[in-house]
């Protein structure tokens, strides 16, 4: 569920007019929705005994960058 949240988020924000506050709207919600999903990566971390910092360092690094598309996005 999570996952389809974030997918239908990113398509209404990515699809939205300039001047489309409904969608943007809409599409920031489901994003809201779809935010647990980074939870279940965190005790995956657990899973690298010797390295949990590196791996948590990793994963939040690319959820971190994966935010930037937004940014990069819409600058012109």
């Amino acid at each position: 569920m999570s996952a389809m949240a974030l997918t239908a988020g990113s398509t209404l924000i990515a699809t939205a007019e300039v001047d489309g506050e409904a969608a943007l709207a809409a599409g920031m919600f489901f994003l809201g929705m779809g935010s647990g999903a980074y939870l279940c990566v965190q005790p995956i971390t657990a899973l690298f005994q010797e390295a949990a910092s590196t791996a948590m360092a990793t994963l939040s690094g690319a959820n971190q960058i994966s935010g930037t598309l937004f940014l990069v996005g819409t600058t012109k």
